[in-house]
């Protein structure tokens, strides 16, 4: 009788390491959360060969050609698909311009100039009309390949501002649940905690709407 033996994996030869591009590219096309795991699985780097990978990604990091944001890894002053702007108004070509509300210069650079574009009616709708200088708006971003603007963004409503509620940046505990939550209005001071529980299924470095609940303290 013929034993069948299972096939080992250990010793398994790992890809080639992948270029600066390659790399680039992958994360630019990725819809989904990318970090240092998840490059080496797209590129199947395994055992000894995700030190020479973390070095490559350091040395990029290095070179300003990516940079890390909530434990993920995107590529330098790159966008979100989507974002909070603030409508600064139209250029001096009558183009209406925005910015990111959250954008760090220090680590990031200048904060680049978007192209709002007009949002198609849905049939049987009126068009929306367009928001002005000095609204704040949630908007899907599309990066552009050439032109004056490296992103345009299409508005997906405007946010109002109410006085229960904030916009911002979750930042969930490693340990013990819970977080805070930076927001984005500049007026607003400091960070907001946010308790064990409260934070439902928010993923840190998500942008959130909160409800302000007031305690004791």
């Amino acid at each position: 009788m013929n034993k069948k033996h299972k096939k080992s994996t250990r010793g398994a030869k790992s890809a080639p390491l992948p270029s600066e591009e390659e790399i680039l590219e992958f994360i630019r096309s990725s819809d989904r959360k990318v970090g240092k795991r998840e490059i080496a699985r797209a590129f199947n780097i395994r055992g000894d060969d995700r030190v020479a990978l973390k070095k490559r990604l350091k040395e990029m990091k290095d070179k300003g050609l990516i940079e890390s944001r909530a434990k993920r890894i995107v590529g330098a002053g790159e966008m979100p698909p989507v974002a909070v702007l603030d409508v600064i108004g139209p250029d001096d070509d009558g183009d209406l311009v925005a910015r990111p509300s959250v954008w760090d210069e220090e680590t990031q650079g200048p904060p680049p100039r978007i192209l709002i574009v007009e949002r198609k009616a849905r049939p049987g709708r009126k068009a929306e009309p367009p928001p002005g200088a000095g609204d704040r708006i949630l908007a899907r971003i599309q990066p552009q390949k050439s032109g004056p603007f490296p992103f345009a963004a299409r508005v997906i409503r405007k946010l109002d501002h109410r006085a229960n509620e904030i916009l911002g940046v979750f930042r969930r505990n490693s340990r013990g649940g819970g977080g805070f939550i930076e927001p984005v209005e500049k007026k607003a001071r400091g960070t907001f905690p946010v308790k064990p529980g409260d934070g439902g299924d928010a993923r840190d470095g998500e942008l959130v709407r909160a409800a302000l609940r007031r305690d004791r303290r």
